[in-house]
């Protein structure tokens, strides 16, 4: 009578030798190596052990799941056409590998109730079959599917990825059944390969493996896993928000960032529970967030209430939300968090704010201007009133001219040259004339670009101060378009001492484009420095009068 072969690993041992003696108790023959793992008699004799038998018997505990030695003996007797019976020891039916679920399994988990006496009868069954001189009726061709399936469970790892790779290229259902059985392989790299496989075809069972694919990612580019599950869309959430429960913080994080991608309005409850109960605050952080990416649909309640979280991560995130929405809510929540704390948190609000252009905002943005201790927050309260050009700003805004942070004092000039007008041209042009300014020139430029006339006596007073520094930034100023009656005092200017003042100059007279400059402009071309000379030559081609055509092309014949 042929032998039954049992297929076992080290930890399970004990109940091998039980069953072993059973087996033979019942007069079926049986094969097994006690002393199998770790390999070293690993090879032919095992194999060919396998082949002989009339049945394998695999104990299938959650040590053997995990086995490569125990996948191999019940794949490899699989594919030799063996029976292959399944002993359950602790381990439930669903999760045995998908292959071998196959087959029906016997629970011996119970030592009260083991169903031996039904083992015993497939047994001898599968033995008289087997028998020298049965009659064995030959397998059935298997397709290309079938051996793909087979191979999810070879003990090679290049055979495992390609049969995944077969599957996936098959457009066929039951290709497809067979990737949705391999997102449950033991193997992580078959379930995650799998899993992409899957969420190409827009498949929702592949959502927990690609989350755990996503989860073991070394590399940090998170954003494709993140992409690859949104594209599955509306499908995909139902099982989204069952990982938003997962034991693992990272899947719970990218569960909530996906259903904010996905944006569909049945996963809001979901969000809604974990916002207010995941203990981890970036969990909570990117929760608030995706609620954000609802809309009008975001309940504004949860959202606020996350004003008061005990992380700053959250706090921000919730700024950012509440920026994303509409409302009268919103811009009160955002004038709240200008008050937070946490210098990033206000640092947000303060950037929120500004994209909101609401009027509204700008006294508090001016407070935060002024009186804040953080230089982050003082640059983002100065860039969100250059978004909103409102007047009532200007005060704060030339005092800010003056802040000690390297940045501020620019993006005050910026905001507002945005807002313009008269106030703003005689405090900019104040600014030019104090030695100790760190912004002469681009409040220079500014004045250039606002071009109010009511300054140039002031300019031109300027142009004649004792600082070269301010000379130089008047002249600046004065190259405003049309500006005629700054050309006598910039003409003055080319025969400045100092180069800088000189370059300004002959720059401003080209910006006005008076032809009565010519003649200065021309002169200017035997100057001293080259710059003044070359922006001398581009002034008068710009002018483009016979004389000043003449002019340079002497000139260039010089050079």
């Amino acid at each position: 009578m042929p032998h039954i072969f049992i297929s076992y690993c080290r930890e399970d041992s004990r109940f091998a030798q039980v069953l072993h003696t059973q087996l033979q108790e019942a007069g079926l023959p049986t094969w097994r190596d006690p002393d199998l793992r770790p390999g070293d008699r690993w090879g032919d004799e095992i194999d060919e052990a396998m082949q002989g038998a009339s049945a394998l018997v695999v104990i299938m505990s959650p040590a053997a799941k995990a086995s490569p030695y125990v996948n191999y003996e019940w794949a490899f007797a699989r594919g030799a056409g063996v029976l292959v019976i399944p002993l359950l020891l602790g381990l439930r039916p669903e999760e045995l590998p998908p292959r071998l679920a196959e087959r029906k399994a016997l629970d011996f988990s119970n030592p009260l109730a083991r169903p031996w006496n039904e083992l015993f009868s497939v047994l001898k069954d599968a033995s008289l079959l087997r028998r020298p001189g049965a009659p064995r009726r030959p397998p059935p061709a298997p397709s290309v599917i079938d051996e793909a399936a087979r191979a999810l469970d070879s003990l090679i790892a290049e055979e495992r990825i390609h049969a995944v790779e077969t599957l996936a290229q098959i457009d066929d259902p039951a290709a497809l059944e067979a990737l949705a059985q391999a997102v449950r392989h033991p193997v992580r790299a078959v379930r995650c390969q799998a899993g992409f496989a899957l969420a190409g075809r827009k498949d929702p069972r592949s959502v927990q493996a690609v989350l755990e694919a996503l989860r073991n990612e070394e590399s940090g580019d998170h954003y494709k896993y993140r992409k690859i599950l949104a594209e599955i869309g509306p499908p995909a959430v139902p099982e989204l928000i069952r990982a938003l429960t997962s034991a693992h913080e990272v899947e719970r994080r990218y569960a909530a960032v996906v259903l904010g991608d996905i944006r569909d309005s049945a996963a809001i409850p979901a969000l809604v529970e974990t916002l207010g109960a995941d203990p981890d605050a970036i969990v909570r952080a990117w929760t608030v967030g995706a609620l954000g990416e609802f809309g009008s649909l975001a309940p504004v309640a949860e959202i606020l209430a996350r004003l008061e979280d005990a992380s700053k991560d959250v706090r921000s995130a919730a700024v950012r939300a509440l920026g994303r929405m509409s409302g009268p809510e919103r811009l009160n929540g955002l004038l709240t968090a200008l008050k937070d704390q946490d210098p990033d948190v206000r640092a947000a609000a303060a950037e929120e704010l500004g994209k909101t252009g609401d009027h509204a905002a700008v006294a508090a943005l001016g407070e935060r201007l002024i009186g804040d201790p953080s230089e982050r927050v003082r640059k983002s309260a100065v860039e969100a009133l250059g978004k909103i050009p409102d007047p009532a700003a200007v005060p704060v805004l030339l005092q800010a001219t003056q802040d000690e942070d390297f940045c501020v004092p620019g993006w005050a000039i910026r905001a507002l040259e945005n807002i313009g007008g008269p106030e703003v041209a005689r405090g900019l042009l104040e600014i030019l004339r104090k030695p100790d300014s760190r912004v002469r020139s681009a409040a220079a430029q500014s004045l250039r670009a606002i071009g109010d006339r009511a300054v140039v006596p002031g300019l031109l007073t300027a142009l004649r101060h004792e600082d070269e520094e301010i000379r130089a930034a008047a002249a600046e100023a004065l190259g405003m378009k049309g500006n005629v009656a700054a050309v006598p005092a910039l003409t003055e200017a080319l025969n400045d001492p100092e180069e800088e003042v000189r370059r300004n100059a002959v720059s401003a007279l080209g910006g006005i484009g008076d032809t009565s400059a010519a003649a200065a402009l021309i002169q200017a071309l035997h100057d001293s420095d080259e710059i003044v000379r070359r922006w001398a030559i581009s002034a008068l081609e710009r002018l483009d009068t016979q004389e000043a055509r003449a002019a340079v092309k002497a000139f260039k014949r010089r050079q």
